[in-house]
C-alpha cells in the first residue's frame, strides 16, 4: 500500500490500541463453492499437485479510521482435501508467522487429524535442521500452537507464540500472535446471523396482514350497516 499508507495504518493501530477491539476488520463473503479439482495451486512456489475445492469470495480489510485505504476484492481460495496437502498449502506453517499471510488460507480440511498434521510438520522441520529445530508445535483438538524461544531465530529477542484454531466447518476461528508474552495480533471470527425471516416471508406477512385488516374492516362496516336503528323521541 506504500510507505505513506503503511504509516497511516500504523497510527491507526496506535490511536485505537486503547479502544475496544476490533480496531480493524477482515470481511469475508463466500460467493460460490466449486467442485473438487486437482492442480498446482501453489505454483510457482511449489509444483506439487494438490486436490482441493475452490472458493470464490469477496474479502479485503477495513480499518476503524482512514476508510480511504480500505480494500475489497474478489479472490479464489482453496480448501485442501487432506492433511499433507494442507501442510503444503500453508508452506509448512510458515504463513502462520505472518498475520496477513494467514488471510490467504482461511480454510482447513474438516476431516484433518491435527496430531498427524503436527507430527508431519515437526518431521519436515527436523529434516531441515538448523534454526528450524527451534520451532516447537502442539496439536489442539481444532488447530495448533507454535512456539519459538527467545533467540530461536537469532534475531528475536523475545519468545514467539502463535495459536490457530478452526471451527467444525473448517473456517479459521481464532488466530493469535504474541511476542514476549504480549499479544500483538488477534483474529476472531464473527458470522452474521441469518435473518429471522426471508424477504419473501416478510412480504407474505405484510400483504397477509393487510388482507386480514381489510377483511376485519369490511366485517365491522357490514355489522354497522345491518344494526337496527335507534329512534329517539317519538
Amino acid at each position: 500500500v506504500g510507505p505513506y499508507n503503511l504509516t497511516r495504518v500504523f497510527w491507526d493501530w496506535i490511536v485505537w490500541r486503547y479502544s475496544t477491539p476490533p480496531q480493524s476488520r477482515w470481511p469475508f463473503s463466500v460467493i460460490t463453492i466449486g467442485t473438487e479439482e486437482t492442480g498446482t495451486i501453489l505454483y510457482p512456489f511449489d509444483n506439487t499437485t494438490i486436490t482441493s475445492t475452490p472458493v470464490n469470495a469477496t474479502t479485503g480489510w477495513k480499518l476503524s479510521t482512514n476508510s480511504e485505504i480500505n480494500i475489497f476484492y474478489n479472490q479464489i481460495f482453496y480448501i485442501a482435501n487432506d492433511t499433507s496437502s494442507f501442510l503444503r498449502q500453508t508452506f509448512n506453517l510458515t504463513i502462520s508467522f505472518s498475520p496477513y499471510s494467514m488471510m490467504s488460507v482461511p480454510f482447513a480440511p474438516i476431516h484433518i487429524e491435527w496430531s498427524s498434521f503436527i507430527s508431519e510438520f515437526l518431521g519436515v522441520m527436523n529434516s531441515k535442521g538448523g534454526l528450524y529445530n527451534n520451532i516447537s508445535a502442539t496439536a489442539l483438538s481444532n488447530g495448533y500452537t507454535l512456539n519459538v524461544p527467545a533467540e530461536g531465530f537469532e534475531n528475536n529477542s523475545e519468545a514467539i507464540d502463535i495459536r490457530v484454531e478452526y471451527n467444525p466447518s473448517g473456517e479459521i476461528r481464532d488466530y493469535e500472535f504474541s511476542y514476549g508474552g504480549k499479544k500483538l495480533v488477534k483474529y476472531w471470527s464473527y458470522v452474521l446471523p441469518p435473518p429471522l425471516i426471508s424477504e419473501r416471508e416478510l412480504l407474505t406477512i405484510v400483504y397477509g396482514g393487510v388482507f386480514l385488516v381489510t377483511i376485519v374492516i369490511i366485517v365491522i362496516g357490514l355489522k354497522k350497516i345491518k344494526k337496527k336503528p335507534v329512534y329517539i323521541g317519538a
